[in-house]
């Protein structure tokens, strides 16, 4: 069950809104994603806004819902107009409370109020109008695996084999972070909209998400990126939680405005404000390089693990070649002494079993002789490879295995 409190009120004449603060868990739970506006969730934002709300400082704009009422035309004639939402209204939204307490707003008194979902069917929950981004890590839907990436430290299981610890352990770390996360307060709006006329609604709701997302005045991320690289109250912690890029933009952006690299059409500093862009062409670089880093450092690990490989099976064909060695070395001890023992000996069965038997055992040195020469070639490739991948681009060193 989630109960939503807040204040309830009547805005911009005639929009009948509950505004208040709850779990960010709770919204997701008795909420869910409208399929007419709404887009499906980008895995990356996703893991973008779980990495925020990590951080202790981190803010948003309250998440906005719409709750589809069956008595709005009802409601709506209740109030006929005026701006409170009065207790007697209350019977028209299912789960609704409306308090006798009244919040001051300017001249005008808005009432506490309190929405109350208990385990409501997929038809009852309230449309997610904007915010799906931030809701979607909570949502019931998602699962516990989709957490595992969060999981930063895995020392505890870096000697692990047995896939079901690795996981059963992820399992427990991933609850541990998302527990912790979904009990964080957010702002929340929740807009009342009819229920009968599912694409009226729709339009209703989808003209609330144009509005918030694109009436708004966007910020040039050049700008945005000015006025940050010109704050000296940001340090070195606080350029990481701006986002993946920005110390290193932040760095670029630095040198760039001494004016060395004007002749460059991308990172040009003498363009008139409005018209530059090398602010935002350093964000890029830099993002590109990062992107570039992770890959190098997947590739670098991955090769790491053969090379380990490689030297195990070093081992092994080694002790091979050496036992096979040593057969042929006996076989060819017993061949000899047949040659003495009998003038004739190319003749004798049990000369030219012996011979068989050694020229097997030759084969099978060649083989393990021809495996090792391979697998060499593998590791000294691997090596060079690895030694190109561990220079710095664009000073940004690999992580060091």
């Amino acid at each position: 069950m989630a109960k939503l409190e807040g204040i309830i009120y009547t805005a911009f004449n005639g929009y009948v809104v509950l505004r208040g603060y709850a779990p960010i868990g709770d919204l997701a739970e008795i909420s869910k994603r409208p399929d007419s506006y709404q887009r499906t969730a980008d895995n990356p934002h996703k893991i973008d806004i779980v990495k925020f709300l990590r951080d202790d400082g981190s803010y948003f704009p309250e998440i906005t819902l719409a709750h589809r009422v069956e008595e709005y035309y009802e409601l709506i004639s209740s109030i006929n107009g005026e701006k409170d939402v009065d207790k007697e209204e209350c019977k028209y939204v299912k789960g609704l409370y409306v308090l006798s307490e009244r919040i001051p707003i300017g001249r005008d008194r808005a009432r506490h109020a309190y929405l109350e979902i208990k385990k409501p069917a997929d038809n009852e929950k309230l449309k997610r109008v904007d915010g799906n981004h931030r809701l979607e890590p909570f949502s019931p839907e998602t699962d516990i695996k989709w957490w595992h990436q969060l999981v930063e430290n895995r020392e505890a299981i870096k000697d692990e084999t047995d896939e079901s610890k690795i996981n059963g352990w992820l399992d427990h770390q991933a609850q541990l972070i998302r527990d912790e996360l979904k009990n964080k307060i957010v702002p929340f709006t929740v807009i009342l909209s009819d229920a009968h006329d599912k694409n009226s609604a729709d339009i209703f709701e989808a003209k609330i998400f144009h509005d918030i997302n694109f009436r708004a005045m966007p910020l040039r991320e050049e700008l945005s990126l000015k006025i940050i690289s010109r704050l000296s109250a940001f340090d070195a912690e606080d350029k990481k939680k701006l986002g993946d890029g920005y110390p290193l933009a932040l760095e670029l952006i630095k040198k760039i405005e001494t004016g060395i690299y004007d002749s460059i059409y991308w990172l040009n500093t003498q363009r008139d404000e409005q018209d530059t862009f090398y602010r935002t062409s350093c964000l890029r670089i830099s993002q590109l390089l990062l992107n570039q880093k992770k890959v190098v450092d997947e590739e670098l690990t991955i090769n790491m693990e053969k090379l380990e490989h490689y030297r195990k099976e070093f081992v092994k064909i080694g002790k091979r070649i050496k036992k096979v060695k040593k057969e042929i070395q006996e076989k060819q001890t017993e061949i000899q002494k047949v040659e003495i023992d009998y003038p004739n000996f190319k003749i004798q069965s049990i000369y030219k079993e012996l011979c068989v038997k050694k020229d097997a055992i030759v084969n099978d040195y060649k083989t393990n002789k021809n495996e090792f020469d391979i697998l060499l070639q593998r590791y000294r490739h691997l090596i060079a490879r690895n030694k190109i991948l561990k220079q710095p681009v664009g000073g940004i060193k690999p992580v060091h295995i």
